[in-house]
């Protein structure tokens, strides 16, 4: 929800893990306007998407480029703020950035096109 209120200008589609709890997608229902919660694996969305801003924390999904999209892995603040195991370790490849803050996207916004023209509308297609 935070990336939500410091970013405003981005369409955020949440895509849930087909294992989420009930509650899980009740909770996300409630706070964002597009919200997946099906068996349609993440890595389609991402190939389908277009100028896109990809967000994520240790998923595979974040595992799959597409060169259209940016990728941003929350892990650290997610571990940071104990909503993630501090023990696991991720290598990610080079076209996913990691954020230690939301501050670190304020680089990425002025640099990507992605922040300029979000791209859900081509997701929901």
């Amino acid at each position: 929800r935070k990336v939500s209120e410091r970013f405003p200008e981005l369409k955020l589609l949440v895509k849930l893990h087909p294992a989420s709890s009930k509650l899980q997608t009740q909770l996300f229902k409630a706070g964002f306007e597009h919200v997946e919660h099906n068996l349609i694996p993440a890595e389609l969305f991402i190939a389908k998407a277009i100028d896109c801003v990809v967000i994520g924390s240790a998923s595979a999904a974040m595992f799959y480029e597409n060169p259209s999209c940016i990728f941003v892995s929350l892990l650290t603040i997610y571990q940071e703020i104990g909503m993630f195991p501090s023990w696991i370790k991720v290598r990610f490849p080079n076209h996913v950035h990691v954020m230690s803050s939301l501050g670190d996207m304020d680089n990425l916004r002025s640099t990507h096109s992605s922040f300029r023209k979000p791209g859900i509308d081509q997701l929901q297609n």
